[in-house]
């Protein structure tokens, strides 16, 4: 995990505002900030209909994506690809196999020039050494 200055700021702020402990944060592709927070913190660092993200959204000046940590690997895929649901998501060897519903959902999940697909598997990285497949 590698923080720069402006980072740091945007942590800080974050958990002053939210009261949420960040266990990680970068800017994805699009330019928009990731904060990963800790277990069981996901509904509070997002707030009341969404109060705190607008609210941090206006700080920032950026858009802004909570995800929260689970120890377990298969949660955690869950709760980085939410909102879309997939079949299932399981554990095989050092594999998260992601059984996608139809086609539109399994284009949804790897996305154009396999964009989402290489995201997710950074992002997982970050916690745990596994590989993603999707079916």
């Amino acid at each position: 995990m590698k923080l720069d200055i402006k980072l740091i700021g945007y942590i800080n702020l974050f958990e002053n505002k939210t009261g949420v402990p960040v266990k990680d944060c970068f800017m994805d592709r699009n330019d928009n900030l990731v904060f990963v927070v800790k277990q069981g913190f996901g509904s509070k660092a997002v707030g009341k209909q969404g109060v705190m993200i607008k609210n941090l959204r206006n700080l920032y000046k950026k858009k802004i994506r909570i995800i929260e940590y689970n120890d377990d690997p298969v949660i955690f895929v869950k709760n980085i690809i939410y909102p879309l649901k997939p079949i299932e998501i399981t554990l095989k060897e050092n594999n998260i196999v992601i059984k996608a519903e139809n086609t539109q959902q399994r284009g949804l999940l790897i996305g154009r020039d396999k964009q989402n697909l290489i995201s997710l598997k950074s992002i997982l990285n970050k916690f745990y050494n596994y590989d993603v497949l999707i079916e």
